[in-house]
């Protein structure tokens, strides 16, 4: 999750254990759950081990969006947001 008074594009929370995520901590993103960043060792620990996941290195970190477009980690919008929670739903 990210702080809602988020100065950078990498202010991240594990949702497994409150660890703020940094690229060395590791910060992966739950493609199926909605809003789920996850450290190394909570991934590691089994948390989401038949979900797909993607490890976001920085803030230039690309996801996929609706039409086949890509946007980077630290230029989320709100719909960008639903829409990949949306692809998640379909997953499961």
């Amino acid at each position: 999750r990210r702080s809602r008074n988020s100065t950078s594009d990498m202010d991240y929370q594990c949702d497994g254990c409150d660890l703020w995520l940094s690229p060395s901590t590791g910060h992966f993103r739950c493609m199926v759950c909605k809003d789920w960043d996850l450290c190394i060792k909570c991934m590691n620990n089994g948390i989401c081990a038949n979900h797909a996941l993607v490890r976001l290195v920085d803030a230039n970190t690309l996801l996929p969006t609706e039409n086949d477009r890509t946007v980077k980690l630290g230029d989320l919008t709100n719909a960008d947001v639903r829409f990949i929670a949306i692809l998640g739903d379909k997953k499961k």
